[in-house]
């Protein structure tokens, strides 16, 4: 089985094999629809600062966890019991599984379903949703083909909202396709919420067994930015997202203006109505988008449900670890933007050193105008500046945080607070507004990160970074 193993940088390995001595075996594991090739640039960055010795496995993800764990044991069960393993998504639930046939040091799972993922549950609705969406938009197609001189008009008018409402059927489909949950695979009916599997993994017995057994467990969560606007395509690229999003809304207002205009000028011609109730009906569906995929990752169509893409956060909590939460990537993206929180995770929990044989550098001193570094703070009247002097964060008299844009004037963010005390960046890296009384009055909510500090940046944001470098909160 050694041929599905693939140590990262082996000629280097070879060159240095006294250094490996002291090194932490480090298994990265993936997940649905991975491949070791998910964690192999990540791992290759890492082992290069950390003293650890990875190893990215190649294993047969559509089969159960049990059956992934196994293959995991006959490929690396001869790794000894200071092993740590890193699962992304299902990895983090075959890490957990392996640990019942391998001692393991530690285990640290990113945005995996501990508690299920409600998309295994949800798949062939949201599938056939996006399915649905796509044919409504062809339907209203093939009927204004079949009356282009009578409404030729009509035509031009609404033929790229239609296009547009075809491409967000029909990117939504894949992408779901592309994620694994298109195909009845084994490992999904464990991925279910609820399932035996998920009980008996998270049942008092073995937690209790997992508590004795691995030193350190480690959960990191994670929240998708905008995870809200246009989910599925936002999991592949946000960038792309942000252009479909307003794609989306633009043939919303185009197809209802349409069908409206067909209702109040043609209401005795019996073609325009049914081409409005097409218009209307394909708007109804674009509406829908976002509530729906809500919906089939979450369980609550109100978007009020935080969520990384594809799995919820609150099923990402390990139960009975450490847990972090982090703002930012999508679910696919994990495994590649998370070098600084998994690198703290390592050096802070599980006790791995770094090539230097010390702890990361600290961040930059107290002295820079845009930073609020670990233990300053903020009076009244006290400000910090952007880089570039355009933007200003001002704690006010009335005991409000404001961060202004220079130029004009104008205010861009704010707390609403209103009895003046202090702005504290706290050693436990919490960002936090203290009233006269000694009172907490708003937060950033990120107490799990010592060494944090609070950024001013000259593109208007507002960032509170872990002492890796890894934004852990932002205003936007």
């Amino acid at each position: 089985m050694a041929k599905h193993i693939y140590p990262v940088a082996m000629a280097f390995l070879l060159g240095c094999a006294s250094a490996w001595a002291q090194d932490r075996p480090t298994v990265f594991v993936h997940g649905l629809n991975g491949s070791a090739s998910s964690w192999s640039a990540a791992a290759t960055r890492l082992q290069a600062n950390l003293a650890i010795r990875p190893y990215v496995p190649n294993l047969p993800w559509p089969e159960p966890f049990e059956t992934q764990a196994g293959n995991l044991q006959s490929q690396l069960g001869a790794l000894p019991a200071s092993a740590i393993a890193i699962g992304h998504s299902n990895g983090g639930i075959v890490s957990r599984q392996w640990s019942r046939a391998h001692p393991l040091s530690g285990v640290l799972t990113l945005g995996s379903p501990q508690h299920g993922a409600p998309l295994a549950n949800n798949a062939l609705a949201i599938l056939g949703f996006n399915s649905g969406l796509y044919s409504v938009a062809g339907s209203a197609f093939s009927a204004l083909g079949g009356q282009p001189n009578e409404f030729w008009d009509i035509y031009l008018y609404v033929q790229i909202a239609l296009h547009w409402a075809q491409g967000i059927g029909w990117n939504n489909f894949y992408t779901i396709a592309g994620l694994g949950f298109a195909s009845q695979y084994p490992v999904l009916g464990q991925m279910t919420t609820g399932s035996a599997f998920l009980q008996q993994l998270n049942s008092s017995g073995n937690l209790g067994r997992e508590a004795a057994q691995i030193p350190a467990r480690v959960g990191l969560a994670y929240e998708l930015h905008k995870y809200w606007m246009l989910g599925p395509v936002r999991v592949v690229s946000q960038y792309e997202a942000d252009i479909w999003y307003s794609r989306m809304w633009t043939a919303v207002y185009t197809l209802e203006h349409a069908g409206s205009y067909l209702v109040a000028n043609y209401a005795a011609n019996g073609t325009a109505l049914y081409l409005a109730n097409l218009f209307f009906n394909a708007a109804s569906h674009l509406r829908m988008v976002d509530p729906a995929w809500c919906w089939a990752v979450t369980n609550d169509a109100s978007c009020n449900t935080p969520h990384d893409g594809v799995v919820p956060v609150w099923s990402q909590i390990y139960p009975g670890g450490v847990n972090y939460g982090l703002y930012g990537p999508s679910h696919l993206q994990e495994t590649n933007s998370s070098d600084s929180a998994i690198s703290y995770v390592l050096s802070a929990h599980m006790g791995v050193t770094t090539r230097a044989g010390g702890p990361p550098p600290p961040p930059p001193g107290p002295s820079a105008p845009d930073m609020l570094q670990p233990g300053e703070q903020l009076g009244v009247g006290q400000s910090r500046v952007s880089a570039n002097g355009q933007f200003e964060l001002a704690y006010q008299g009335d005991g409000n945080l404001v961060l202004y844009r220079l130029i004009d004037g104008h205010p861009l963010w704010a707390t609403h607070t209103v009895d003046p005390g202090v702005v504290e960046m706290q050693h436990d890296g919490n960002l936090v507004i203290y009233g006269r009384q000694g009172n907490a009055l708003w937060s950033t909510g990120t107490a799990s990160y010592p060494g944090a500090r609070l950024a001013v940046q000259s593109d208007s944001n507002l960032v509170v970074y872990d002492y890796y470098g890894f934004p852990i909160w932002s205003r936007f």
